[in-house]
């Protein structure tokens, strides 16, 4: 079977994002940590410009990006806390509960009868 020169241009760029898609799922555990860090400081770009300019621009980057990471840091901690206790409330009663119902399903998967009983009879036409 010969292939045509688009069709090969398709297939090596097919097999091109194929390697490097399957690269990207191997090193994910190490990029991970790059990742959030650019994520981050491109959410939070934006509060350190307000802060150098609610200084007039006295205050220097660095400086501006240590208090805004700081104050992120103790409003992700302040927002653990107040999630621990209810979680730590909150999850034995869902264990205990979900220990109680071991019948229900864990799904919701549609049936193959598409809400008809195995007893029940179809319904009537015409």
């Amino acid at each position: 079977m010969q292939l045509t020169p688009t069709q090969q241009h398709a297939l090596a760029w097919m097999a091109i994002a194929t390697l490097l898609l399957l690269l990207l799922w191997l090193l994910g555990p190490v990029l991970m940590p790059f990742v959030v860090a650019a994520v981050l400081a491109y959410a939070l770009s934006p509060l350190v410009r307000g802060l150098q300019a609610v200084f007039g621009g006295y205050l220097p980057r660095l400086v501006a990006v240590v208090v805004i990471e700081i104050g992120f840091v103790v409003l992700m901690l302040a927002v653990l806390m107040l999630l621990l206790p209810i979680l730590s409330n909150e999850l034995p009663r869902m264990r205990d509960q979900a220990a109680r119902q071991p019948h229900k399903r864990r799904f919701n998967r549609p049936s193959a009868h598409h809400g008809h009983h195995d007893d029940a009879a179809p319904p009537k036409r015409g």
